[in-house]
C-alpha cells in the first residue's frame, strides 16, 4: 500500500487535469477545410504607341509556378471566431523590354503571397475582422506596367448589423511597388444608418458617411481625398420627404501634373406630396458649390474655376384614367461664379398620351417650354459628370450655351495611387456645336487606359461670356405606333427652338433651330433593327443623319449563345456660319461588335470568343478594335484555361500628328487541387 500510494497520487492527478486539457485544446484551431493547390500560369503582352510626345512600347513573357495551402475553420466554437489562412510560395521568370531602354533579358526571383482574415463572432449582429494581405508577383494583365511588383494590404473593419441600426467602420492600409511605382494610401471610413418601419407603411431613414484618404506616389506625387455624406427620407404617407448633402474634398500634388484641387459641396430637398384627383406635386432644391484649381497650359500658374448653383424646381402632375398624363415644371436656376453669373428660370407644360389598339398601341406626346436666361460675364460648370462612358463614343454637355474651346475633361488613372489625367481636345476628343449645347466625341485614351472600354469622365467647361438676357420658346411633338405585337414600330420627334434677345448682345448667332427625327425599329424574335433620319435646320451648322442598328441576341442551342451587333452613323454638315466649321464636312461612324459562348462535355468545357470594331471618318479619321477569346476546361480537380485579348486604335485628328496604339495579351493557367 505504501509502495502504491505514489502511483495512486498521479492517477488522481491526471484524472483531474483531464478537463483542463480539454479546456486548453478548445482553443486550438479547428480547420473547416483544409486544401491547396499547384498552379502554372504563362503569358505574353506587348504594347505598341506612336505619335505622342515620345513613341513607346513594351513587350513581357512571364511564367510563374505557384504553390498555394490554405485552412478555412474557427477557434473553440463556430460563433466565436473564424478565420482564413492561405499561403503560397512562387517562383517566376520574366522578360521585359522597353523601347527606349535596354532590357536585362531573363530575370528569376521568388514571391511569397499570404492572405489571413479573423473574424470575431462572424454570426452575431456586430462583429469584427482583421485582415492581412500580401501578393507577390502582382501581374496586372491589361496596360499596367506594375512588373516586379508587391501589393499589400492590411487594415480592420466593424460591422453593427441590427434593425434599425445599420453601422460600419474600416481601416485600410496599401502599399504597392514596383519597378515603376512606388505609392502608398491609407483609408479610414465609416457610416451609418438608422431605418425604422411603422404602422401603415411609414418610414423613416437617416444616414451618413465619412471617407478619409491620404496618398504618396514616385514622382513627388502626393494627395488627399476626404468625402462627407448624410441624408434621410421619412414617409408619412401621402407625404414623403428626401434630403442628402454631399462633399468632397480632393489635393493631388506632382512634378508632372501640378497643383490639382477638387472641392465639392452639394445638398438636395426632395418634397412629394400625392394629392386627391390623382394630382401629384414635387418640390425639390438643390444647391451645388465647386472649385477647380489647375495648372495653366503653359504651367505657369494655376487656373482656379468656382461654380456656385442654386436649384429650385416645382412639378404638378396628374394621371388621367390610363392613358393621359400631364406634367406642368417651374424651374429656376442660378449660378455665380469667379468671372460672371447666370439665371435661367423655366416653364414648360408637357402631355403624354397611351392608348391602345388591337395588336399595338398609340403614343403619343406634346411639350411646350418657355425659359429666359439672363446672363452677365462668364460662367463657368465644375465638375459635370458624365458616368459610364464608352470610349469610342459620345455625349452632350447638359448646360445650354456652352463655350467651345473651354472643355476640359478628366478621369481617373488605372494606375495607383490613382491620379487625374486630363485628355487632349483634338487627340483625345474632339468638340461639335449641335443647337445650343456641344457634343463631345472622346476618339481615344492614354496608353494605361483600356480602349475600347467604359469610363466615369469629369468635364469642367465655361458657358458664352457676354451682358444679355435670352428668351427661349421650345415646342416638341413626339408619336410611335407599335404595330404587330411590336413587330413594326414607326416614330416621329420635331422639336423647334425660337430665341429671342431682349436686352445686351448675344456673343454669337441665333439658337433658332429646327430637328426633324423619322424612323422605325423592328423586333422580331432575337433580331432588333433601327433606321432613322435627322434634319438639324441650325444656321450655325445644320446637318442631315442617317442612323442605321442591327442586333441580334439569342440562345441558338441549348449550350450556345450569340451575340451580334452593327450599327452606322452617318451625318453631313452643310456650311453654317460658324466660324469653327465653316466648310461643309461629313462624319461617319460604323461599329460591329460580337461574341459566342458554347458549353461542351456537359458543361465542362467552355469556349467564349468576342470582337468589335470602330471605323470613323471626318474630324477624325480612325479606327479601334477589341478581340478576346478563352477556354475553361474542368476535369476533375484539374482545371485548365486559357485565352488572348488584343485591341488598339489608329486616329489623325485636324492637324495633329497620327496616333497609334496597339495592345496584345496572351495567357495559359494550368490548376491541380489537392
Amino acid at each position: 500500500m505504501h509502495r502504491s500510494r505514489p502511483l495512486i497520487l498521479i492517477a488522481v492527478l491526471a484524472a483531474a487535469a483531464r478537463p483542463a486539457a480539454a479546456r486548453w485544446t478548445d482553443y486550438l484551431p479547428k480547420p473547416f477545410e483544409n486544401g491547396g493547390y499547384v498552379e502554372l500560369l504563362g503569358s505574353h503582352e506587348r504594347e505598341d504607341a506612336s505619335g505622342g510626345p515620345v513613341p513607346f512600347g513594351w513587350k513581357d513573357t512571364f511564367f510563374k509556378e505557384e504553390v498555394n495551402v490554405f485552412s478555412n475553420g474557427y477557434v473553440y466554437h463556430p460563433r466565436f471566431l473564424r478565420y482564413q489562412l492561405s499561403l503560397s510560395g512562387a517562383l517566376k521568370q520574366e522578360d521585359y523590354e522597353t523601347t527606349d531602354v535596354d532590357g536585362p533579358g531573363w530575370q528569376s526571383s521568388t514571391g511569397f503571397e499570404y492572405d489571413t482574415r479573423l473574424t470575431f463572432l462572424p454570426e452575431h449582429p456586430y462583429n469584427f475582422e482583421l485582415f492581412a494581405i500580401r501578393r507577390e508577383p502582382l501581374y496586372v494583365e491589361h496596360a499596367a506596367t506594375l512588373h516586379n511588383s508587391v501589393e499589400t494590404n492590411k487594415g480592420a473593419q466593424f460591422r453593427y448589423r441590427r434593425k434599425p441600426f445599420f453601422a460600419h467602420v474600416g481601416y485600410l492600409d496599401s502599399g504597392t511597388k514596383s519597378t515603376f511605382v512606388d505609392s502608398h494610401v491609407k483609408r479610414f471610413g465609416a457610416d451609418g444608418q438608422y431605418y425604422k418601419l411603422y404602422a401603415h407603411g411609414h418610414e423613416l431613414s437617416v444616414n451618413a458617411a465619412y471617407n478619409d484618404s491620404h496618398f504618396t506616389g514616385n514622382g513627388g506625387l502626393s494627395g488627399t481625398l476626404v468625402d462627407y455624406a448624410a441624408g434621410g427620407f421619412f414617409d408619412v404617407k401621402p407625404a414623403r420627404f428626401n434630403a442628402s448633402v454631399t462633399k468632397s474634398e480632393s489635393r493631388d500634388d506632382s512634378l508632372v501634373s501640378g497643383h490639382i484641387v477638387n472641392d465639392r459641396f452639394s445638398t438636395h430637398e426632395l418634397l412629394t406630396l400625392y394629392l386627391p384627383l390623382r394630382f401629384r406635386t414635387d418640390l425639390s432644391y438643390r444647391v451645388l458649390d465647386n472649385t477647380s484649381t489647375t495648372p495653366t497650359a503653359g504651367g505657369a500658374g494655376n487656373v482656379e474655376r468656382t461654380e456656385l448653383s442654386k436649384q429650385i424646381q416645382f412639378e404638378l402632375s396628374h394621371r388621367l384614367y390610363e392613358s393621359l398624363d400631364s406634367r406642368y415644371t417651374f424651374m429656376r436656376d442660378a449660378r455665380e461664379s469667379s468671372a460672371g453669373d447666370s439665371t435661367l428660370r423655366s416653364h414648360t407644360l408637357d402631355f403624354d398620351y397611351a392608348k391602345r389598339i388591337p395588336r399595338g398601341r398609340v403614343l403619343a406626346g406634346v411639350l411646350l417650354g418657355r425659359s429666359t436666361s439672363d446672363n452677365g460675364g462668364r460662367t463657368d460648370v465644375v465638375g459635370e459628370v458624365h458616368a459610364a462612358t464608352a470610349v469610342p463614343g459620345s455625349f452632350t454637355l447638359r448646360q445650354p450655351n456652352a463655350q467651345p474651346g473651354t472643355v476640359d475633361i478628366s478621369l481617373p488613372s488605372t494606375l495607383p495611387p490613382f491620379p487625374m489625367i486630363h485628355l487632349v481636345e483634338n487627340v483625345d476628343f474632339t468638340v461639335t456645336p449641335l443647337g445650343n449645347t456641344l457634343e463631345i466625341n472622346v476618339v481615344t485614351l492614354p496608353p494605361q487606359f483600356v480602349v475600347p472600354g467604359t469610363y466615369d469622365l469629369t468635364v469642367t467647361y465655361s458657358l458664352v461670356t457676354g451682358e444679355f438676357t435670352l428668351s427661349t420658346d421650345s415646342y416638341a411633338v413626339n408619336a410611335s405606333v407599335p404595330l404587330l405585337d411590336n413587330l413594326v414600330t414607326p416614330y416621329l420627334d420635331f422639336v423647334a427652338v425660337r430665341s429671342d434677345v431682349t436686352a445686351g448682345t448675344f456673343p454669337g448667332t441665333s439658337l433658332d433651330s429646327t430637328t426633324t427625327t423619322v424612323g422605325v425599329t423592328l423586333q422580331d424574335g432575337p433580331w432588333h433593327a433601327l433606321v432613322e433620319l435627322r434634319s438639324l435646320d441650325w444656321d450655325v451648322n445644320p446637318y442631315k443623319s442617317i442612323r442605321l442598328e442591327v442586333q441580334y441576341v439569342s440562345s441558338v442551342a441549348t449550350d450556345t449563345r450569340l451575340f451580334a451587333t452593327g450599327s452606322f452613323l452617318r451625318r453631313h454638315f452643310s456650311s453654317g456660319n460658324s466660324s469653327q466649321f465653316s466648310e461643309p464636312f461629313t462624319d461617319q461612324t460604323a461599329t460591329i461588335n460580337g461574341s459566342v459562348q458554347q458549353e461542351l462535355f456537359s458543361r465542362a468545357l467552355m469556349v467564349s470568343a468576342g470582337a468589335s470594331y470602330s471605323l470613323q471618318q471626318g474630324q477624325v479619321d480612325g479606327h479601334s478594335y477589341a478581340l478576346s477569346a478563352s477556354l475553361n476546361w474542368k476535369i476533375g480537380k484539374l482545371d485548365c484555361s486559357a485565352g488572348a485579348n488584343a485591341y488598339g486604335s489608329d486616329s489623325q485628328a485636324a492637324t495633329f500628328e497620327r496616333f497609334t496604339r496597339d495592345h496584345q495579351y496572351y495567357y495559359f493557367r494550368v490548376r491541380r487541387r489537392f
